[in-house]
């Protein structure tokens, strides 16, 4: 309110003090609906995307046919399992891709493999092709440290095409294009490629090193108990499929033999009291602790409980 105090002695703001206030709280408004309607207006009409769209104007081809994606799928099935490059290290993706995404997913290297290849043919061109794709299906790697392209892929590009091929990262593309070009890139665009480079590198540790705790994990699975393969197996199961991020969801996907592990177990008999046992524990935990766990904590108790009930009424079915 405005004055200087009231008769009780409570503070005020000065009518300067509110002016200035007024007047700076019309600026947010104003800005906001500038901001606003610039962001309604990208939706309809968006610079960048009109700009790349107009850089790739008559510089991309045509794709692939469904029967000539039918027959790279194929080859790329033989070639994946004779580890003929690129692309065979994704062939654990998808194990039996079951509709054309995931397909598209476990073969698209090697399809992009097959355009560059047409395109050099047809064209009677040279080209260079930059990925950021580290894995050795497409780079020769000696000691931790890539020495250049796969020598399989430059020799079978140059056979089938009787043209030649550069590969680079995108970050070297960058460096050699300022130096054998001329061209003008700053130090900030370097940097944020370096940037992402690096990130996905550690992305592709971080997959590498979930995949084979898991599998490890399933080994171990495999000798245990049925109660104690279901008890920390489907809880971590759970874990996986919950979370959203690309290395867990590619880790579980990865591994198909952690999963079969946990999968389909009938309980028996004898593992009907643990069963009991587990059901009064956690339900214990869920009135115990309801008044000072989080949502997902309670969330997840249920979810167990509602688990364990469920192979309960499997075991008495059985009997």
């Amino acid at each position: 309110m405005r004055g200087k105090s009231s008769a009780k002695g409570h503070p005020f703001i000065s009518d300067k003090s509110f002016d200035s206030l007024t007047s700076a709280m019309g600026g947010i408004e104003k800005e906001l609906k500038r901001n606003r309607k610039a962001l309604e207006e990208r939706v309809n009409r968006d610079d960048i995307k009109e700009k790349i769209a107009e850089i790739f104007e008559g510089k991309v081809g045509s794709p692939f046919s469904v029967d000539e994606l039918k027959e790279l799928y194929s080859e790329g099935e033989r070639r994946y399992n004779e580890k003929i490059p690129p692309g065979y290290k994704d062939a654990s993706k998808y194990k039996n891709p079951a509709n054309s995404l995931e397909k598209r997913s476990k073969f698209g290297d090697f399809i992009l493999w097959r355009q560059a290849l047409n395109m050099a043919e047809t064209e009677h061109k040279s080209i260079i092709l930059v990925t950021d794709d580290q894995k050795e299906d497409w780079w020769l790697i000696a000691s931790g440290k890539t020495v250049g392209a796969r020598p399989e892929l430059v020799r079978e590009f140059c056979e089938v095409t009787g043209q030649q091929i550069l590969l680079y990262t995108p970050n070297k593309f960058l460096e050699y294009s300022e130096k054998q070009l001329g061209a003008k890139v700053s130090e900030k665009t370097i940097g944020e490629i370096k940037a992402e480079h690096t990130a996905r590198l550690a992305e592709a540790a971080s997959w590498g090193s979930a995949v084979s705790r898991n599998k490890r994990a399933a080994a171990e699975l495999r000798s245990a108990s049925w109660f104690d393969r279901e008890q920390k197996g489907t809880r971590r199961l759970r874990e996986v499929e919950r979370s959203n991020s690309v290395v867990s969801h590619q880790e579980f996907s990865e591994n198909s033999e952690y999963e079969k592990s946990i999968r389909g177990n009938t309980p028996r008999r004898s593992e009907l009291s643990k069963i009991e046992d587990m059901i009064q524990n956690l339900q214990n935990q869920f009135h115990f602790r309801n008044g000072d766990a989080s949502v997902e904590e309670l969330h997840d108790i249920k979810t167990e409980i509602d688990h364990w009930i469920t192979m309960r009424n499997r075991v008495l079915e059985s009997l």
